[in-house]
Parts: structure tokens; sequence; C-alpha cells
């Protein structure tokens, strides 16, 4: 932008991360992911996340962030590309729903790659980089496609004159001694071969390397920008080995086993920590180097009310009570509110305060004094647990037994 005289004392710069990760935004996130649809969440990126057969969570959830993004801005409209289309009109949808107001929408077109397709930071060629060194970007533009405007196929080439260097120049351009005032005019030179294709990426060349140089020597020549640059693309060099420790370990067949008076069947999945059904039964089975009780957790979501299947729940978790495990009981009020919405919003609290209530006073009966219990509430919404909810959210994906519509 400094290349290009923008004064920066009239931008403001905002880094998502100091109002994303709030208990405020978080909980409009959650409430509009429970209006909007899988299907609507998928088709709203269809244009700005890569499609894939079985997605990955952060790219459905990304247009519900973008649209929550307008209403803790605190602005009036949002202005992006073409292939934001769908996106927007995802926000115009559906934050009204949530009461947080509709904005309006400015939309640019969007610049053909140099070989004829969409621009991509996946394909290296259709794009130029900031950081591209003269014989790079001379070299990408040489292999650029440049077809005849008779044949309809989109002309990268050209599409930088209109988008780039026109409005930049904000005058006319000399080419092979012939002055342009303005787009249409060096588009019909090049229809009526008047200016030849080479003639076109000469001129683009020196053009944009003119540019790129002015670039590189406000970043690259500033020891602070060397180290942001190389914190923000590390080079990483992975093995097959490293990668495998880096990936999630799956998990191995379930072993079925035998406990309590009622010989009631179990389902065990083995892990790191503990590897076969056996040691589970061990209080102090060691786990790295340590050894410490075997913790269990019993999830309890507040959909409804209380009933005999969570007494007979609670029956069980007194076996291993009463085998010297350490026991936790948490209440997740959010589950009931994701889960088709089974317990309204406004009504999570009171819902939540009822079943520890309950809860409470079936320990006691049960004689289960030593079992914790704990409200999701108190932590869910914490900066640091939603960080976590994101980092996996970048690696899980969820299998989709449907195909995105082609409208999309």
């Amino acid at each position: 932008m400094t290349a290009l005289n923008v004064p920066l004392e009239k931008l403001h710069f905002v880094r998502g991360q100091s109002y994303q990760l709030s208990e405020p935004y978080t909980k409009d996130l959650l409430r509009l992911s429970s209006l909007v649809s899988l299907r609507d969440a998928v088709r709203a990126g269809a244009e700005v996340i890569k499609q894939m057969d079985d997605p990955l969570l952060s790219g459905i959830l990304y247009p519900l962030l973008q649209a929550l993004d307008e209403q803790y801005l605190k602005v009036d409209g949002q202005f992006g590309g073409l292939d934001q289309r769908k996106i927007f009109i995802l926000a115009e949808e559906q934050l009204p729903r949530i009461k947080l107001g509709k904005r309006f929408h400015l939309m640019n077109p969007m610049v053909p790659g140099l070989t004829g397709s969409k621009m991509s930071s996946s394909e290296e060629y259709s794009k130029i980089d900031l950081l591209d060194d003269p014989d790079v970007v001379s070299a990408k533009i040489d292999s650029a496609n440049c077809p005849s405007i008779e044949s309809g196929i989109d002309n990268g080439v050209l599409a930088f004159y209109q988008h780039v260097v026109f409005p930049i120049i904000g005058g006319s351009i000399i080419m092979n001694n012939q002055q342009f005032c303005d787009f249409p005019s060096l588009q019909k030179a090049f229809k009526e071969e008047l200016i030849k294709e080479n003639e076109l990426k000469n001129y683009l060349k020196q053009f944009l390397n003119g540019i790129l140089a002015k670039v590189q020597e406000n970043c690259l020549n500033t020891p602070e920008f060397k180290e942001i640059l190389s914190k923000a693309y590390p080079k990483v060099s992975i093995n097959n080995d490293d990668f495998s420790k880096l990936c999630v370990n799956k998990l191995k067949e379930k072993i079925s086993f035998d406990v309590g008076p009622f010989g009631d069947k179990f389902e065990f999945i083995p892990s790191k920590t503990i590897t076969q059904s056996s040691l589970i039964f061990n209080m102090d089975s060691s786990i790295g180097g340590q050894s410490r009780p075997v913790k269990i957790l019993w999830r309890c979501s507040p959909k409804g009310n209380f009933t005999l299947a969570h007494i007979y729940a609670l029956i069980q978790l007194k076996i291993f009570c009463d085998k010297g495990f350490q026991c936790t009981i948490l209440i997740s009020d959010l589950d009931a509110f994701l889960d088709k919405l089974k317990c309204p919003w406004q009504d999570l609290k009171k819902r939540t305060e009822n079943h520890l209530k309950i809860l409470k006073q079936l320990i006691n009966l049960l004689g289960m004094e030593d079992v914790s219990i704990c409200l999701s509430s108190d932590y869910e919404f914490e900066r640091f647990n939603f960080w976590g909810f994101w980092s996996g959210a970048c690696y899980n994906t969820k299998s989709l037994k449907y195909q995105t519509p082609k409208s999309c």
C-alpha cells in the first residue's frame, strides 16, 4: 500500500483474534450454527473454500465467522470480491435471525489468473506474489495464457491491464509508439492485431516489476519484516515418521468385558494411555512414568427431564467409584442447545441449575460423595478453550453423504 501511495493513517487494521475468541462472539457463533444448515454453510463457502468430498469443519464454519465479523467490527457494510457473494447472502439472511441486523455489500470483479482460470494460491503460475523476483515475474507472464478476444476464453494478461495497470496509472499508457487512454482502446487494438501478445507481456513485466521493486524495498530491507516473514512462513521438513506422530493414532478394535453386579457389558477402546482392558481396573496404572488413579468422565446434557436412564448411568458410574476410580460428572448445557435446540438458549441456565440440584441429591443417596460435578459453562467460553476448538476443527472432517449442489 505504501508503494501505491495509500494513506495508511486512514486505514484501521484489526486482528481477528482480538475479538473472535471472546465469549460474546463464541456465543453468537453457536447461536448462528444452530440455525444454518450444513448444506447452506457448504454452499456459502463454495467459491472461497477449497471443495473436497470430506471437507474440514473449519471450512464449513468459516462463512459463519465472516458473517459475524460485520457485527463485531461495527461496520455498515462489507467489501469483497464476487467470489464472496454467497457468504454475503448468508450474512443478509441469517444475521437478522439472531437480531444482529443486515449490512450492505459491495463486490468487485475477480481478476482471472495468468493461466486463464481463477487466480489461486494453490496454482503457482496463476498469480504474482509480492515478493517474487523479477525473473520469476517475467517467467510467469511469459507463460501466461493470452488468447484472442474472439475465443471467449479468459485472458489473464488483459485482465491485469483492466484491473491493475490502468487503475494504478490513472491515465494513458504508451505501447509500440501508440497511446492508449483507457482499457477499451487497448482491448480494441489487441483485437485488431495492432498490438501483439509479446508487446502486451513485455509492458506488463516492466510495469509489475517496477511496482514490486518498491514493495520489496519497503519490506525486505526491514529487519522487523524479515523476522515476521520467517515466523509466518517457516520452512518445515517432515519425514514419514515425524508426520505419523502428528496424526491421531487410529483406535484399535473395541474390547468388550463384563463388570458390575448385573453382568453389564462395557466396551473399552484402547488408547495410548491404557492399551489393555485388564489395565482399566489397575488403580496404579503407570502413565508417563507417574502413577495415579484412572480418571473417568460421564457427560450429562440437560436436554429434558431426568429419567431412569440417568439413574441407571449413575449406578454404573458408582461401580467405577467403588473400585477407586476418580469420577467426574460434566453437565454440558451447550450440548442441549446444539442438539436441535432441545433446550432454548434463554433456558440454559435454569435447566442446568435444575440438573445440578437433582444430581447432587442422587449422588448423596448413592453414597458417591467423592464424585465431582463440573459445569461446562465454567470453561467453554474461555479464550484458551475456544482456541483449542479451532485447532481441532482445522484437522477434523465430517464425511458427507451428499454432493455439493451444481448451482453452488
